[in-house]
């Protein structure tokens, strides 16, 4: 599993994806859309046609052993919670979300 890759897709600020996609780096944020007033997503390959562009949607490849090493620090920063509370996995509840 260890080279095993995995295709990872997000939109990156532009310094962001200037610093490690348009040069050959992973990225280490990203999200899975952005809009609004001043907002200019352009895909990966047009970015180097346009001028003001704020976003970048594109994807790349990543070691699936590294999103699985992301899944086990989520599960023990939950574990940690649970154990600061005192409480059994059957009695909390965790939600997550994104600007909701």
């Amino acid at each position: 599993m260890d080279g095993a890759l995995h295709r990872v897709s997000g939109i990156l600020e532009r310094a962001h994806w200037e610093k490690t996609l348009k040069v050959g780096e992973l990225p280490i944020e990203w999200c899975g859309g952005i809009s609004g007033g001043g907002v200019l997503v352009v895909e990966q390959s047009a970015a180097p046609h346009v001028r003001d562009f704020t976003h970048v949607s594109c994807s790349w490849d990543a070691r699936a052993h590294d999103c699985l090493h992301t899944m086990r620090n989520h599960m023990a920063l939950m574990q940690g919670i649970q154990e600061a509370s005192h409480v059994t996995d059957q009695e909390v509840r965790i939600v997550f979300g994104f600007d909701s």
